[in-house]
């Protein structure tokens, strides 16, 4: 699978630009030396210089400071909202695919009803509800991801049941459980690990609208976002408080979706070429 991602250059971009943002998100806070809440009033809406490379935001703060700090909130909450439509979606569509019955009849009408709501506006209702806040808003975009995963999963998992190898795992004694984990995710991982890949670049993406809206991270975190939402009202006199956290938005989302594409291709072989 590696020798054939590496092949695919767009995806090994991808992987770099993420590995990169995911560096700057761990380590950024830690080795910058810079303080993303220090305000220097004097220079509100500063241009960039040696001094601040990527300018300073109307408060005065450092913008290259906060564009580090805010990778972990941004990458944090979309990765958060990943991992949650993950953990509840996958089991639900094996439990589903696998049984049958009237259990896959009350998931998959579950499923149908999350889906009966545009998928951004059922997030914002449930933030509206629980409170804004950017945890908040990564489990609402978790909950309504979370119909895409049962479904992929199903899919999947209905293809497989029956084949040859499942059967003889039951036929010597091995419990549901059991061929569930050793025998039908391991071969229906191969679409969930794109899909979360792909998925998460929509997380993200998510969760800066919210954010850019009022709903998710608020005020002072960095997140990239909300700092596009803070910059709107200076797009013509300071563009670059707008403008540079939108670039690294757009960078990793766009990143997210070339490594999707290329596990996809890796990890199937009828697909590549």
């Amino acid at each position: 699978m590696w020798a054939r991602l590496r092949r695919d250059r767009a995806a090994v971009v991808g992987l770099a630009v993420v590995a990169f943002v995911a560096t700057m998100a761990a380590a950024g806070p830690f080795v910058s030396g810079l303080n993303p809440t220090a305000q220097v009033l004097a220079l509100r809406a500063a241009p960039p210089s040696a001094a601040a490379p990527f300018g300073r935001d109307a408060l005065g703060r450092d913008v290259l400071a906060r564009v580090v700090d805010g990778a972990r909130f941004t990458l944090g909450g979309g990765t958060t909202a990943t991992a949650l439509g993950l953990c509840f979606g996958t089991p639900l569509g094996m439990v589903g695919g696998y049984y049958g019955g009237w259990l896959d009849s009350g998931i998959m009408r579950f499923t149908d009803l999350l889906l009966a709501f545009p998928y951004f506006l059922l997030a914002i209702l449930i933030v509206a509800i629980l409170g804004s806040g950017l945890w908040t808003a990564a489990g609402a975009v978790g909950l309504t991801r979370m119909p895409q995963y049962i479904r992929v999963v199903r899919a999947s998992v209905l293809s497989v049941r029956r084949e040859e190898y499942v059967e003889a795992a039951r036929a010597v004694g091995a419990s549901d459980l059991r061929a569930m984990r050793r025998h039908v995710l391991a071969n229906v991982m191969a679409p969930i690990i794109v899909l979360g890949t792909v998925g998460l670049g929509g997380d993200v993406l998510a969760i800066a609208g919210l954010s850019f809206l009022g709903l998710g991270a608020q005020p002072p975190v960095p997140e990239w976002g909300l700092m596009v939402a803070e910059g709107r009202n200076y797009l013509f006199d300071a563009p670059h408080i707008m403008v540079i956290p939108g670039l690294f938005l757009l960078t990793l989302v766009l990143a997210l979706n070339l490594l999707g594409d290329g596990l996809r291709d890796a990890l199937d072989p009828r697909l590549y070429r």
